[in-house]
């Protein structure tokens, strides 16, 4: 495994690139600290990947983006096949947090056969949200739900897989 380090404020830096052992004691660099925008973070970040391989990415933040809108990468991650974490780093939180748990799927089928996708989810407060779900970097489901304080389970159902590995 390898990873790489990027730093932002208002900017993207990178502190250091893939690595084997990366250097998480010392950070170096100094973005501009008066805005916040993580979108800009993740489109350097997602640059960083190579085409090849697992690519996973944990963004620690208190999510208080005031420039730009990270949200709006979410395709990106998605047709990249990115999975991407969150760590929240505190901070004071407008608005209801909802953080995604595992997806539950088995890890083989048989052809033709059908399953249904276990999704979790965490929400501090009672709450509507859309959830979409990507298989191999397609929209494959899209549905409003309405989520209670606490955690939530969804079933989704799928069907007519082509055969292969599927993410």
């Amino acid at each position: 495994d390898r990873a790489a380090i990027v730093v932002f404020g208002q900017d993207a830096l990178v502190e250091q690139l893939a690595s084997s052992q990366p250097r998480l004691d010392q950070l170096t660099s100094a973005p501009l600290t008066f805005r916040t925008d993580i979108e800009s973070a993740l489109q350097l970040a997602f640059a960083l990947f190579p085409d090849a391989g697992a690519k996973r990415l944990v963004l620690l933040s208190d999510g208080q983006e005031n420039l730009g809108q990270a949200l709006s990468q979410t395709d990106l991650a998605a047709a990249q096949q990115i999975a991407v974490s969150f760590v929240s780093l505190g901070g004071a939180t407008q608005g209801t947090e909802v953080l995604l748990g595992p997806l539950d799927a088995p890890a083989d089928l048989r052809q033709g056969e059908s399953f249904d996708l276990g999704v979790t989810m965490q929400a501090s407060a009672q709450t509507d949200a859309t959830l979409r779900i990507y298989g191999d970097g397609s929209l494959i489901h899209s549905a409003a739900v309405r989520l209670q304080p606490g955690a939530n389970r969804v079933q989704i159902p799928v069907t007519d897989l082509p055969v292969g590995f599927h993410r």
